[in-house]
Order: C-alpha cells, then structure tokens, then sequence
C-alpha cells in the first residue's frame, strides 16, 4: 500500500511538471510573437511552420467588411443584421481530425470578439484573461502584454483605434437589478387581495429616483408601495386600534375581530417597537390574521 501511495505521488508530481513546462513553452513562444490558439477568422494555420499565420485572401475581406461596416453603422447589432443579410458566416475549417466544422451566422458576441482582437492588427496579446486585473500583484509570467507577432496585419493600426473608440463609447453601463431580498416585506403571506382573494406577490420596479418595491396581486388590478402600507400598519399596531374604522392618509382602514385584551395588545405593541426588523413580521402575524387591500380600502382582521 506503501509502495503504491508513493507511485501515485511520484505521477502527480510528473503530470504537474509536465503541465508547468507545457505553460513555459507556450508563454515563450507568445513572446515571440507566434500564435498558440486555434482557428481564426482571416488567417489560416501553417500546418508545416507551427504557430504561424498565414492570410486567407478571401476572409480578409470579410475582416475589413465587418470594421468597415461597424464604423459605418457605430452598432454592434446593425452590424450583425448587415453580414447576416449577405449570407456571410464564420470561418468553415477542417480540424487535424479531418472534421469540417461549418460557419455560423454573425451574433453580438462573435463579432465583439473581432472587433477587440489585436490579432488584426499584427499583435499578439498575452494573457488577455489577465488584462483588467492589477499587473503589479501579478507574477511576470502572468502579467498581460502585447508584442509583434510573425504574422502580417490585415486592420491598420488607426482602424482599429477608431474601432475601439466606437466601442468605448457605446458601451453600456450595466446597473445593478434590485433583489428583492434586499428589502424586508414586513406584510408578506400578511396581506391579501380584496378583489380576488389571493395572497399578494411581491415585486419591484425601478424608476429616476431609486429602487421602489410593491405589493401586487396576480389579478394585476391591485397593487400598493410596500413602505407605504407598511408604515400604515405599523402605526395602527403602535396605537393599539380595535374594533374601529380609521382614515390615514386617503386609506379607508377597517378593523374587525380581535380577542387580545388590551394589556396584552400593549404588551405585544412594546415588543414589535423594540424588536429588529426580520421579527417585527413574527409579532406581526400574532396580532393580524389577516390584511385585505381592494383600492383605497384596507381590511384587517386580528386574531
């Protein structure tokens, strides 16, 4: 068992080595400018010379048309419908396993990822995965750099900035969407729809002034601002209402049932103040049974 443990270390130890030397290798080969990824739009691989590129005539024109026509249309999408629209596709090959992978239509992300590639432009960039972060807390070996590849260039160096011009501009800040979660519905399984009976969903929405989450009914005739009932609700429970029918703030609020005494109604109105927001709900659903809305017109029936 012994023996056999110290052949499996010994195989660890042989595949990451032979992985390590592997990176080494092709990190070497990127500074020196030859290619170490597969089959690309434009270039075709030199089978008898490894890691050097060699232009495909008549994809090279297919590269200049798609900046040609991004720097046209200033749009990713509008570019995509023109080469779609002309039956153009995406490179159509033939592996080392002699399988012939066909092109496809132009998408967003396909025709993106021409656009960034300095390949075109006669560079090689290394460790592109790496580009955003810190290059400084990188090891040397990992940092990001571009250097002159072995190939020629089929995008002038002042398109493709115009290009990347473009894309910076048009690039779209992505905002972050409100969780739901976020925010604590102090009256969830608590209130329900006047109109149809059901429980009322939680939802949100987003408008200039923020993030603004909702109570709405699946009947979609009903719905109200979450803070706003709330703040509602929790009044009515700070003032020990019973058996009575209120008017706050153009809500029509009726009160029914109840069958604390009122000691006890003060008692759970001191806790519910004093308690945090997650077991303000726990106190709330020993008061309220519960809590019909149908426009302007509350309901509350207590336990």
């Amino acid at each position: 068992r012994m023996s056999l443990k110290m052949i499996l270390v010994f195989a660890e130890l042989e595949r990451e080595q032979a992985a390590d030397r592997t990176k080494k290798c092709l990190h070497s080969r990127a500074l020196e400018g030859l290619w170490n990824g597969g089959q690309l739009l434009g270039y075709d691989i030199d089978r008898n010379n490894p890691g050097y590129l060699k232009i495909n005539r008549d994809e090279e024109k297919l590269v200049k048309t798609i900046f040609k026509t991004y720097l046209r249309t200033n749009s990713l999408k509008q570019t995509c419908i023109y080469l779609n629209d002309r039956n153009f596709k995406t490179k159509t090959y033939i592996s080392r396993r002699g399988n012939k992978h066909y092109g496809k239509n132009f998408h967003l992300q396909s025709t993106r990822n021409i656009l960034n590639n300095k390949i075109y432009t006669g560079k090689v960039e290394i460790n592109k995965k790496n580009k955003g972060k810190d290059q400084s807390s990188l090891p040397p070996e990992d940092r990001y750099q571009v250097v002159d590849g072995k190939h020629k260039a089929i995008i002038d160096a002042e398109t493709f900035k115009a290009v990347q011009k473009v894309i910076n501009q048009n690039r779209r800040i992505i905002k972050r969407k409100p969780d739901p979660k976020r925010y604590f519905f102090l009256l969830k399984n608590l209130l329900f729809c006047g109109g149809c009976g059901f429980p009322m969903k939680t939802t949100w929405a987003r408008g200039n002034g923020g993030d603004y989450y909702y109570y709405s009914c699946i009947c979609r005739n009903n719905y109200i601002r979450a803070d706003f009932i709330e703040k509602q609700i929790i009044a009515l429970v700070r003032k020990y209402a019973v058996n009575t029918c209120v008017n706050i703030n153009d809500l029509k609020i009726k009160i029914s049932g109840g069958s604390f005494s009122k000691a006890k109604l003060t008692e759970l109105s001191r806790r519910f103040s004093a308690a945090k927001t997650p077991f303000r709900r726990n106190i709330l659903k020993r008061i309220i049974k519960k809590i019909y809305l149908k426009g302007t017109s509350i309901e509350i029936e207590l336990h």
